[in-house]
């Protein structure tokens, strides 16, 4: 399931605040991270300096490019880890609840996503 970010983002939800840009920049993290591929589909007129550096010729493609994302990870894959991940969160929440931190286990599990996604 191939898609465009203009398709995912009209797929979202509307209680997520999350501008384009932004969006294009966790799509591009994802893809660097190893969660998402991605092929670029945008026209180009690329120029080669000796095959080691290309230029973009045309200013209008230089400024939007397209990109098409798919999942490298399998769905099932991802539910697991994500539900390894919730359960250490739990799990390192109650040894800090035990030592004399107060920790609420949601605000510790939201660090540890939001660490996971960075």
């Amino acid at each position: 399931m191939a898609a465009t970010p203009s398709e995912v983002y009209a797929a979202l939800d509307t209680s997520w605040r999350l501008t384009a840009e932004e969006l294009n920049e966790v799509l591009e993290q994802m893809t660097h991270r190893g969660f998402l591929a991605r092929q670029k589909v945008s026209p180009s007129n690329e120029f080669s300096l000796f095959g080691i550096a290309q230029i973009e010729m045309s200013s209008k493609n230089r400024k939007n490019k397209v990109y098409v994302y798919w999942p490298v990870v399998q769905k099932n894959k991802l539910v697991t880890y994500l539900d390894a991940q919730r359960y250490l969160a739990y799990s390192s929440a109650r040894k800090h609840a035990s030592n004399g931190v107060s920790n609420d286990y949601y605000t510790f599990f939201e660090e540890k996503l939001m660490r996971l996604l960075e």
